[in-house]
């Protein structure tokens, strides 16, 4: 499951409007930048320089957005086989402004932000859902408590990533996860006297064999 089907209603709405107003300044940016060839640099006056210091400053949160939609942003060029052939692999958000280098239109990265739009606005029934949903709740404090020894862990130089892909620390969390659900579960329906009693036996059980 990708993070955007984790987000609350009003995440969801945060980022549909976010990719929308990026969408508009490239838009604007690629419309008034002066026509060019891809051996030439692109001919921007002020209003230009305007809109692109915008995208600039936009690019990080739209990155994050559409890393969470898990949606490819990388373009892979080929180069005429009369240059050479090479292969490159572009990230279109990152080299927005170097597109005609590779003489690739602006079109791709127009498609790009519409397909992460389409992943949010497929989205936004399903995020209001999980929005009134206590379990929902419930598992993003689970998740946020799971997450600080990583928060620490990463404040002391660890790359906590490579860490959290390791197959023993995903299977405790999702164990960890599974078991705390099961636990909202039976304490909703009213067994909760019956659910500590297991948990202790569970963790007796545990304890024995670990001792």
């Amino acid at each position: 499951m990708t993070y955007s089907k984790k987000k609350t209603y009003f995440e969801t709405r945060y980022s549909l409007k976010k990719l929308c107003e990026f969408r508009n300044l490239v838009i604007d940016y690629f419309n008034t930048v002066g026509k060019t060839d891809m051996l030439t640099d692109l001919t921007e006056n002020n209003k230009v320089q305007t809109i692109r210091s915008t995208i600039n400053r936009n690019s990080p949160t739209i990155e994050k957005i559409i890393s969470e939609a898990n949606i490819n942003t990388v373009f892979v060029h080929r180069d005429d086989p009369l240059v050479g052939a090479q292969t490159t692999r572009l990230c279109l958000l990152n080299n927005l402004f170097l597109l005609h280098q590779f003489d690739i239109g602006p079109q791709q990265i127009i498609d790009l932000i519409d397909k992460v739009i389409g992943v949010y606005s497929d989205d936004v029934i399903p995020s209001i859902i999980r929005t009134v949903n206590p379990f929902f709740w419930f598992m993003k404090l689970l998740n946020f408590i799971f997450e600080i020894p990583f928060y620490f862990l990463k404040s002391i130089g660890f790359n906590t990533d490579k860490i959290k892909k390791i197959p023993f620390i995903q299977s405790i969390s999702n164990c960890i996860m599974l078991l705390a659900s099961i636990i909202a579960v039976l304490n909703f329906l009213g067994y909760e006297e019956e659910t500590q009693e297991k948990i202790k036996i569970f963790i007796d059980y545990i304890t024995s064999i670990l001792q």
